[in-house]
């Protein structure tokens, strides 16, 4: 295999992340156009993220005591809730309410 220094390597502008080709003799580099959209469920997941962070439904001392409690080993499952909760989810999903 000859190498002979032909070989195009794709430069990376370090302000904007992009890849480009090498620039050709007498050509200006072309900036590449980045365009994102975003689904209408993606949208409605953004909405209710934002909902929830503002009602406060999040309990981080609960949070922090269930960790403690995990940590030391003295956290005990309910199995008998947790199975009732798996089952009615089930249910839930099977006949399409939730």
């Amino acid at each position: 295999m000859k190498i002979n220094g032909s070989i195009e390597t794709p430069r990376v502008d370090t302000t904007s992340g992009a890849t480009s080709k090498p620039a050709e003799a007498g050509k200006p580099p072309v900036a590449a156009s980045d365009e994102v959209s975003l689904s209408d469920r993606a949208t409605q997941l953004g909405q209710l993220k934002a909902k929830l962070k503002a009602d406060g439904a999040f309990d981080a001392a609960k949070v922090a005591r269930l960790r403690e409690a995990i940590a030391k080993g003295d956290y005990k499952v309910n199995a008998e809730v947790v199975a009732d909760k798996l089952i009615a989810d089930a249910k839930g999903l099977l006949t399409g309410k939730s």
